[in-house]
């Protein structure tokens, strides 16, 4: 699906910015570009750990808008990205609880403690 036909939340920004990063590998003229995405776990209840993990490699020369396409479409690759049905908020997979509700919501709406 092409990503102007995909569902946007209102904090994609946000993610775009704390959960997806450019990573610059080799020479300039024959390097790559590695986007890695923020994946959330939890070594312990209450301490959420954040690691990078690379998802898709791209020229080092690779335009603005086929980076800006790469990092839109990590956000709907749902192995690291769900919307809370909710609140309509992405969120990070380790975010959510039981895939469909964030967190949050799941605090405030069923009482479950994190």
């Amino acid at each position: 699906m092409p990503v102007s036909c995909r569902p946007s939340a209102p904090n994609d920004p946000e993610l775009l910015r704390d959960f997806t990063r450019l990573v610059p590998v080799g020479r300039s003229l024959d390097g790559v570009l590695w986007l890695e995405v923020g994946v959330v776990s939890w070594p312990t209840p209450h301490t959420p750990q954040l690691h990078w993990e690379p998802l898709q490699s791209l020229p080092a020369h690779a335009s603005a808008q086929a980076v800006t396409q790469a990092r839109h479409a990590a956000l709907h690759d749902p192995r690291y990205f769900a919307l809370c049905g909710r609140c309509g908020q992405r969120r990070p997979q380790g975010w959510m609880h039981d895939g469909d509700l964030c967190q949050s919501c799941a605090e405030r709406w069923l009482g479950v403690v994190h």
